[in-house]
């Protein structure tokens, strides 16, 4: 019954009222609440400057000079959260910039990684047509004279199989730089922390 009480004038009140749920990644929206939107530092200097208004209404004498300190106070105050606010936003914006560059350079590296194992792969191809003519030759125990350049080339190309080629320099600038975690996408980061 009071809550009922409680939720019409809520509603009387203009707002809709909405039942709370558990979200599944509440640590990250702490996380996020902290950091991104100034979070608890500004519910505590709300109090703070709650309480000090406060004080200040019940020490102070009802005169216009309190009133001028007071005004001036709440001038200085706000100016500040405004500056710590714009502080964080530029802060914000910087790092949502060097998240874009690097996830650039990250797909840079990847296609350029693309590209070099696609031209091994075609380089091997070209030559197993020579390391087939070395394996045939040897099975049969035999090498026509007309071959055997051919089978030369083959025999120097058989031990020239390398190893599949990553680029990582962007993904290890951004481990020994500290910014790994600038890349908000959690999926994305366990993607590319698995090709480091």
């Amino acid at each position: 019954d009071a809550l009922k009480k409680a939720l019409d004038t809520i509603r009387k009140a203009g707002f809709e009222p909405e039942p709370v749920t558990e979200q599944a990644d509440s640590d990250e929206h702490a996380d996020q609440l902290a950091q991104g939107h100034g979070g608890y530092f500004r519910l505590v200097a709300a109090l703070v400057i709650a309480v000090a208004a406060e004080a200040v209404s019940y020490f102070a004498p009802d005169t216009r000079e309190w009133t001028a300190i007071g005004i001036d106070f709440v001038i200085v105050v706000v100016g500040v959260f405004v500056g710590i606010q714009a502080q964080q936003w530029s802060n914000e914006r910087e790092q949502r910039r060097l998240e874009h560059v690097y996830l650039e350079r990250v797909l840079s590296d990847i296609n350029l990684s693309i590209e070099t194992n696609e031209l091994n792969i075609a380089r091997l191809t070209a030559n197993s047509e020579g390391s087939t003519l070395v394996l045939e030759s040897l099975r049969r125990c035999s090498l026509p004279v007309a071959q055997r350049d051919d089978f030369a080339d083959g025999l120097s190309d058989v031990a020239k199989v390398g190893p599949s080629v990553f680029v990582l320099s962007t993904m290890e600038e951004m481990l020994s730089a500290g910014n790994f975690s600038i890349i908000r996408n959690q999926k994305l980061r366990d993607a590319l922390n698995g090709l480091a």
